[in-house]
């Protein structure tokens, strides 16, 4: 499974940037980078469950 999702990957981009400005201070990216800690772990939650299936058996 090789798609590419290119408004996931832009949303990634753009959370990343407000990862950093939290850690520079930039006042009005700071709160646009508090969303992108829970992005990144419900993102990579969800394609790990993808790439990794859970056998129920």
């Amino acid at each position: 499974m090789n798609k590419e999702l290119s408004g996931v990957d832009l949303f990634k981009v753009i959370a990343a940037g407000g990862v950093v400005a939290i850690h520079c201070g930039v006042p009005f990216l700071e709160q646009l980078g508090r969303l992108g800690v829970p992005f990144f772990v419900i993102i990579s939650s969800y394609f790990g469950s993808l790439s990794n299936p859970v056998d129920n058996e």
